[in-house]
């Protein structure tokens, strides 16, 4: 019976697995390991339908640090072990991913039994993540300290001509490389279904939303200082689709300094924003119908897009001193066409 191990690092990528899983395109034995900084029960109440299926949860391991990766390293193997005799096909939400890469290693895995997890926008257009200059010294060094060198092709996900497979939302629109023979397997209604079947109570406010405001992570990755975020919020607000007396959140982003975002928002904007929980916004797209969203661009953008068509409207403000990379823009302006209304820097 065949096997599948998927890498997984944030709660999005857990119900893209899940939707993979119910395709049953590479088998019926399955894990999903979760890579993620915080345990996967501060994402999804343990009620939710994603503990039905066999999830091993590493993030006492703190795999995103190569350092600490080095550190648990055999510890992070043995746990592996102790879950799944073989694997078959190794799912991974990236190609560069440390947990990845040591499996793959491990186990000996050709390229050709790779599966790429459905990313959002950067399945979309050509990825190089990380760069080149960052990944070959970390490359030598875990030459030097494990015996192999870690993937450094010049692009990534689906540019990466080596992978087997690429699972996407849209398989029409993925970029993939010139050469790349990857098989894309499409998991549209699967993923569909596994958002239906979570049980998940959708909080209050998500329903009384006029505007939902989406940001990526701002003070975790000193994206903007505190003033910055205030005058982007401002401008957000400004914008005449967006009527005074509008009932707004912000959905921060998983990864987010949460503390200092509700800190900023409540002592700058009171009781006229609210900002919501850090769960996975998918999770919560039923009611998030028939609005406006507005922000930074995120994969919740294109998901609510492709999963309930055109009900939104999508307004991208980019960052004042850091404007998004042309290829992010042009990707979500390509896949969402006229729906999307990207705002003046």
């Amino acid at each position: 019976m065949p096997s599948s191990v998927f890498i997984t690092n944030n709660p999005l990528h857990v119900l893209y697995s899940i939707a993979l899983i119910k395709k049953g395109t590479f088998g019926e034995e399955n894990l999903i390991i979760w890579c993620g900084s915080l345990s996967l029960e501060n994402h999804f109440s343990v009620t939710s339908s994603i503990f039905d299926y066999n999830i091993l949860d590493l993030s006492h391991l703190k795999l995103d640090s190569y350092f600490d990766m080095q550190k648990n390293y055999q510890t992070f193997l043995n746990e592996v072990a102790n879950h799944i005799q073989k694997i078959d096909y190794l799912v991974t939400c990236f190609d560069t991913h440390l947990g990845f890469e040591a499996l793959r290693n491990y186990y000996s895995i050709h390229w050709a039994k790779v599966v790429i997890l459905e990313d959002g926008i950067g399945n979309y257009f050509r990825s190089t993540m990380p760069r080149l200059r960052r990944q070959i010294p970390k490359s030598i060094l875990n030459f030097f300290m494990r015996g192999y060198l870690l993937n450094m092709t010049k692009s990534n996900l689906g540019g990466n001509p080596k992978i087997g497979f690429i699972c996407a939302l849209a398989p029409d629109l993925v970029y993939k490389h010139r050469r790349s023979k990857a098989r894309v397997v499409p998991i549209k209604n699967e993923f569909r279904t596994t958002l239906d079947e979570l049980r998940v109570e959708i909080p209050e406010i998500y329903y009384e939303a006029d505007v939902l405001i989406s940001l990526t992570p701002i003070f975790s990755q000193n994206r903007m200082s505190e003033n910055e975020l205030v005058a982007y919020i401002s401008k957000i607000l400004a914008h005449p689709s967006i009527s005074k007396g509008s009932k707004v959140i912000i959905k921060p982003h998983p990864r987010e300094d949460l503390g200092t975002l509700v800190r900023v928002i409540f002592s700058n904007f009171g009781n006229t924003i609210t900002v919501a929980d850090q769960g996975s916004i998918e999770m919560y797209l039923p009611a998030l119908q028939n609005m406006i969203w507005a922000g930074l661009p995120s994969s919740g953008f294109l998901n609510s897009f492709w999963l309930y068509g055109p009900s939104n409207k999508y307004l991208v403000f980019p960052l004042f001193h850091m404007p998004f990379s042309f290829d992010v823009l042009h990707a979500l302006k390509r896949l969402m066409g006229p729906d999307l209304e990207v705002q003046p820097n």
